[in-house]
């Protein structure tokens, strides 16, 4: 039983170098090879215009703000308790 795993491996390794495998370059259009490569950009100053990671952003207009969260922990289970018991008795 100890070298059946080996033996599974070896195969599928034997089986996977015998894979005719198709020529990916023939699969890109003329045009798509004729396209230029597009003009990559610095990334530090994309970065230096994000809020710092401690900021919340104001929320932009035509959002809601996300509900308020409950602090306790009793609240939050009641809440949750409440929403699975009107889940349970939703018509389907």
């Amino acid at each position: 039983m100890r070298g059946t795993p080996p033996i599974f491996l070896s195969l599928a390794l034997i089986l996977s170098a015998c894979a005719d495998l198709p020529d990916v370059s023939a699969t890109i259009s003329p045009t798509a090879q004729a396209t230029a490569y597009p003009e990559l950009i610095p990334l530090a100053p994309l970065l230096a215009t994000l809020p710092p990671p401690g900021d919340t952003p104001d929320l932009p207009q035509g959002r809601a703000a996300p509900p308020a969260q409950p602090t306790d922990l009793d609240t939050r289970t009641e809440n949750l308790q409440s929403q699975a018991d009107a889940l349970r008795n939703a018509a389907l």
